[in-house]
């Protein structure tokens, strides 16, 4: 009986020893050792490395800073300059034709300006009529003879148009239907003008004041564009008039920025408009302040 109880317990712990070992042998393998980084010494009179250093432009916790003034100067200049205007050029060389009529049938007048000087084909109707005085003290050139004889047609309420190569004189109401879209240097025709810098509703009623009250504008705010319809010599008056008011005001304005450290911008906008408007607060005034709130900073323009 007791040699069973050894045998038995041998057995067991056999069986626990052979446990033991597969389980060791399933393991991973044990990782090398690393050696550890000696600890270095600090020696007497060295100083120790510098692991953390402020920026050399980064200014001290003590010093403030305060945003500066900027300026924008513009160009100061608010109407085109005589070359970049739309202007006709002048005729050249010497008069060498003189008109003198009393009293004569418009028709004919026509006919000695259109077809004997100027050799050009005419069409007349034949509801034009008129009388026609007309006297030049100095000689015309040729270039001079069209809008000499276009002005004639309008005090009688009659219009130039060119056809290709044949001039229609016919009544003003109808030579708006007739007129040619084309530039032209002479007849009765319609003009598109783009503005682009402002409201062409607001050049429109500047220039209408301006212009011959038989000159036609029309005005599509939806394309910003003005249709003129008269004779060649309006239609140049019109086209150096828009050129005149089309501008970029901002391009010519100046602008600054002055941030404030220690008062609200409304409050120095205040004084500045009694100072600049002397108490006429107009909203029209070209020079104007107006406040930056998030920089706390006025902006002056003019």
């Amino acid at each position: 009986m007791n040699t069973y109880k050894k045998i038995a317990t041998a057995s067991c712990f056999l069986v626990m020893g052979l446990s033991l070992g597969s389980c060791e042998l399933l393991g991973p393998k044990p990782a090398a050792k690393l050696p550890l980084t000696p600890v270095a010494k600090e020696q007497p009179g060295k100083q120790p490395d510098v692991v953390f250093k402020d920026l050399q432009n980064k200014p001290a916790v003590t010093e403030t800073t305060k945003p500066k003034s900027e300026l924008f100067p513009g160009t100061d200049r608010f109407v085109p300059s005589p070359a970049q205007q739309n202007r006709r050029t002048t005729p050249t060389g010497t008069g060498s034709y003189s008109l003198n009529f009393d009293e004569a049938d418009l028709g004919e007048v026509a006919k000695v300006i259109l077809s004997d000087i100027l050799g050009q084909n005419y069409v007349l109707s034949p509801k034009v009529a008129g009388k026609v005085t007309l006297q030049t003290t100095d000689p015309l050139t040729k270039e001079e003879l069209l809008p000499t004889l276009e002005m004639v047609l309008r005090m009688n309420n009659a219009a130039l148009v060119k056809d290709g190569r044949i001039y229609h004189i016919e009544p003003a109401a109808e030579a708006l239907y007739t007129s040619d879209m084309s530039s032209g240097r002479s007849g009765y025709q319609t003009r598109v003008i783009p503005v682009r810098n402002v409201d062409v509703q607001d050049i429109a009623e500047i220039i209408k004041p301006l212009v011959h009250e038989k000159t036609i504008l029309n005005v599509d705010g939806a394309r910003n564009i003005l249709v003129a319809s008269g004779s060649a010599d309006e239609i140049a008056r019109v086209m150096d008039m828009v050129s005149t008011f089309d501008i970029d005001v901002l391009k010519g304005r100046s602008f600054g920025l002055f941030p404030l450290a220690h008062i609200d911008p409304e409050t120095v906008i205040d004084e500045l408009e009694g100072i600049f408007y002397k108490g006429n607060t107009d909203e029209s005034e070209f020079f104007q302040f107006m406040p930056i709130e998030r920089l706390n900073a006025v902006n002056p323009a003019g």
